[in-house]
């Protein structure tokens, strides 16, 4: 498969690529549910791929850096922004609200939780704080949510970083200690109400959980972009590796029902092979770029056939195949579905509902829209 790449798409290809690796981690992890008969083992790692939506959150941060510094000149950065990250996440996932409720009413499953509010909810992007809407409507929907929030506060979290977190040191600590803060906050929330502290539940889901791997990826855009062409001794990241390590290790230790460590660990290897990747070109598979390119839709349409179609490919393939093969043949058959939605989505509502918005802000700057003044 031949890709034809713009050059400021080469550039960042590596950032495609691991949006690649992130979607491919988990469709993995679904995939690896409707199989029957998998060992412990390969159960267990295969589970890993769940953290692939923590290789987005890093992703994203990153990414909302590097274009930020690009249009901070731009008049009402703040205004546009909100309006580029709107057009580019709410018509596709309007259309998921649509048709799973469809899909649901189609196969005769339970569609009780599609109420009035909790749809409404999804529409305005608030369902990451509201708990019957967080992950019912559309299968996976809490990541987006979570996303929406922190584009609310991204802009402002940037400007405290580019105005107070100014040395190397504070880059590197600044998301241990939001890690700290959010840690604690879910183990008083544990104390003084009936959540649970677990991976498919409301507190996990979260913002309030998950910011500490976003801030990770800010950290990694302020440091590279201020320290990378500056020789460090490798004494200046002594002291902060062993903080990290003291921090993580208690956090196991001392808290029951931990939540917020392990997000935050593979937030900090996900930044690693950020940079592994962004340096080792050979790395960057053009495949997988692609696959990085659709990586949204994906995200959204692979549960359809991670969970119902290779479901019932499962059942029929189990009784004369091994669980191990069974597993490849829905995996791939469950990428290639998805990939075939993703290239139709691209094609139609993705690419007008981004130029809508592009639209809309050219209106706005030739003055045919009215705009109030926000500057970041």
């Amino acid at each position: 498969m031949t890709v034809l790449l713009k050059p400021e798409t080469k550039k960042l290809q590596y950032i495609d690529t691991l949006r690649g690796v992130a979607i491919m981690m988990v469709m993995l992890v679904h995939t690896t549910q409707v199989v029957p008969d998998l060992p412990f083992l390969t159960n267990t790692l295969a589970d890993l791929g769940k953290l692939g939506v923590q290789l987005f959150f890093v992703l994203s941060a990153y990414t909302l850096c590097l274009s930020a510094s690009k249009r901070q000149k731009e008049d009402n950065p703040l205004l546009f922004f909100y309006i580029r990250r709107f057009f580019r996440i709410a018509p596709l996932y309007y259309l998921g609200i649509a048709l799973y409720g469809l899909y649901h009413l189609a196969i005769g499953a339970d569609t009780s939780y599609f109420t009035l509010k909790n749809i409404l909810a999804n529409v305005f992007f608030v369902h990451g704080f509201y708990i019957p809407a967080n992950n019912t409507i559309v299968p996976g929907g809490w990541s987006i949510g979570t996303e929406m929030a922190f584009y609310a506060i991204f802009p402002f979290v940037f400007y405290f970083y580019k105005r107070r977190v100014r040395n190397r040191t504070g880059m590197l600590l600044f998301p241990l200690v939001a890690m700290v803060c959010c840690l604690l906050l879910t183990q008083l929330l544990l104390y003084i109400s009936n959540y649970s502290l677990n991976e498919n539940a409301f507190l996990y889901f979260n913002l309030l959980n998950q910011l500490p791997v976003f801030l990770l990826g800010i950290s990694y855009y302020c440091f590279t972009r201020k320290y990378i062409h500056v020789s460090l001794p490798a004494a200046s990241f002594v002291w902060p590796a062993v903080c990290y390590a003291l921090v993580l290790a208690a956090g196991f230790f001392f808290f029951r029902d931990n939540i917020t460590s392990k997000p935050f660990i593979a937030g900090l290897i996900f930044v690693v092979l950020l940079q592994l990747v962004k340096k080792v070109k050979s790395l960057n598979v053009r495949f997988l770029s692609r696959i990085g390119q659709l990586s949204y839709a994906m995200y959204l349409f692979h549960f359809v056939f991670a969970w119902s179609f290779s479901g019932e490919l499962a059942l029929s393939l189990s009784p004369f195949l091994d669980a191990h093969l069974v597993l490849l043949i829905c995996y791939l058959t469950t990428i290639l579905a998805t990939l075939i939605t993703a290239v139709i989505s691209e094609k139609t509502l993705e690419r007008y509902g981004t130029a809508c918005g592009r639209l809309l802000i050219r209106l706005m700057k030739a003055g045919r829209v009215p705009v109030t003044e926000a500057k970041t």
